[in-house]
């Protein structure tokens, strides 16, 4: 089986995250081959930039023409493959009308919540031109299947590298660690910092986010707040810390979960989108969004029971171990065959009464 992978990494993703590694998992059982134009310069920027003029869509742009220009170029061949978008919020909008009678197939991967996807997807009917759909969790589907075929829609989660985020000797300090920038509540964030520095003044919180962010979080005396850690290092920081912070506005699935848990860290999050759908009650406390009272309360108990504290991230491991990129890879090597098995000739879904273009 030939899969062709179109991505562009996201600057905000260490090395050892995100997509490029469900490419490495997939290359284990399947030709994998990233996708990109095979002469760039000899594409007219006229038709790239009318593209992307024309495409409705905020991240979509020249270059994401140049990747449909070149997924329609390979099934064009008439090759029973499959082209698949990982991040189609940003690169997947003409690509099924360029092919409207395939023998390949094309799926796209979508990973935004409600408020991001109306956003960057104005158009809901666009995902049902694509032959399969993957998301991240359940909570994310129930957005697609208004307006994609319940059958196309598949849950796949994101997964984690287990090797390189694993366990380690954590220091002696009561260290709570937050890691990312992406629909992070920040006040929430500020507030339990704030509190458990009143109520334990030894607790410290490393903060790991954007440059704007921790010039804002350092002046909180117990906040060490750096940006732009290299990856060996992120690690360390897990490693060193006894519990995961996670204050959220919204999640579909969160890499820094993932990480934490896979480094072995018992979880205090924001219950909010699909986050109940990769931790359980014994890896994770999950709290009401804009409880920031109880959030930081769960902190203090994790940090004052060592032996709650070593079970919960015993839990997270094991849980995380279950989202390792091998496992992630067969479960989507399942919706190509399953794709691949049925016959196409284009993609279209009846527009449905009140669903918003």
């Amino acid at each position: 089986m030939r899969v062709n992978v179109v991505y562009d990494r996201y600057p905000h993703h260490a090395t050892r995250s995100g997509y490029p590694l469900l490419a490495e998992g997939l290359a284990r059982h399947a030709d994998v081959r990233r996708l990109a134009p095979a002469h760039p310069l000899a594409i007219p920027r006229r038709l790239t930039r009318w593209m992307a003029d024309r495409a409705g869509m905020p991240q979509y742009g020249p270059r994401s023409a140049e990747l449909e220009l070149a997924v329609a170029g390979r099934l064009a061949l008439g090759l029973p493959e499959i082209c698949h978008f990982f991040y189609a919020e940003q690169n997947f909008r003409f690509a099924a009308a360029m092919s409207p009678v395939r023998r390949g197939a094309i799926v796209c991967t979508y990973h935004q919540s409600r408020e991001y996807f109306d956003v960057l997807v104005p158009d809901h009917q666009l995902p049902a031109r694509a032959d399969a759909v993957i998301v991240v969790s359940e909570h994310q589907a129930q957005i697609l299947r208004e307006t994609v075929p319940a059958e196309r829609v598949h849950v796949v989660p994101l997964g984690i590298d287990t090797a390189y985020y694993r366990p380690g000797k954590a220091d002696d300090s009561h260290r709570v660690i937050f890691v990312g920038e992406h629909r992070r509540d920040f006040d929430a964030l500020t507030e339990v910092a704030a509190r458990c520095g009143e109520l334990r003044p030894d607790l410290r919180l490393e903060a790991i986010t954007t440059a704007e962010h921790a010039a804002a979080l350092s002046s909180l005396p117990n906040v060490t707040a750096r940006s732009g850690v290299p990856d060996e290092e992120l690690v360390r920081s897990y490693r060193s810390a006894k519990v995961l912070l996670l204050p959220l506005l919204s999640a579909t699935a969160n890499n820094a979960l993932l990480e934490g848990m896979s480094c072995g860290l018992p979880v205090v999050a924001t219950d909010v989108g699909g986050v109940r759908e990769y931790v359980d009650e014994h890896c994770a406390i999950l709290v009401a969004p804009g409880d920031s009272q109880g959030m930081a309360c769960a902190v203090l108990d994790l940090i004052g029971d060592r032996s709650r504290r070593e079970r919960m991230g015993l839990a997270s491991r094991r849980r995380a171990l279950s989202f390792d990129w091998a496992r992630v890879a067969e479960r989507q090597l399942d919706v190509y065959r399953e794709v691949l098995a049925q016959p196409r000739a284009g993609r279209s879904s009846p527009r449905r009464p009140g669903i918003r273009r």
